[in-house]
């Protein structure tokens, strides 16, 4: 998977879809929110979702650049505060890029990256 975003909005939708996520579990997908990315009639499509295994929530957003169909699960508990923690005052990183690729999902802003985190589960074949 590889996505780029407009960050504010990405923040916005994953501040919705977080909180449904499992504090603490056994099962550590139920503590992610899994992200899918798919090109449909030729435009991107960004799925979040999210379950405790009592309430699920799925939210999708089209304000997305899919330059890789995929699916990732993060964390969610980093998810928001890593995408928030880049300042707004510097150019550029108003987009950001979210590529996935065997287990490992980091956020690039500006040219510049940090490895995000290792995901739960492999989601990406």
């Amino acid at each position: 998977m590889k996505v780029v975003c407009d960050r504010a909005a990405l923040l916005d939708a994953v501040n919705l879809v977080a909180p449904v996520v499992a504090v603490r579990s056994p099962r550590p997908q139920l503590s992610c929110v899994k992200l899918s990315a798919h090109t449909v009639d030729g435009a991107g499509v960004l799925t979040l979702a999210a379950t405790d295994a009592d309430v699920a929530i799925t939210l999708s957003t089209a304000r997305i650049d899919v330059q890789r169909d995929g699916d990732a699960l993060v964390p969610a508990d980093k998810l928001p505060e890593s995408i928030a923690s880049y300042s707004t005052d510097t150019p550029d990183t108003s987009r950001i890029k979210i590529p996935s690729q065997k287990g490992l999902t980091s956020i690039i802003v500006h040219e510049n990256w940090v490895k995000l985190f290792d995901e739960c589960v492999a989601a990406d074949a």
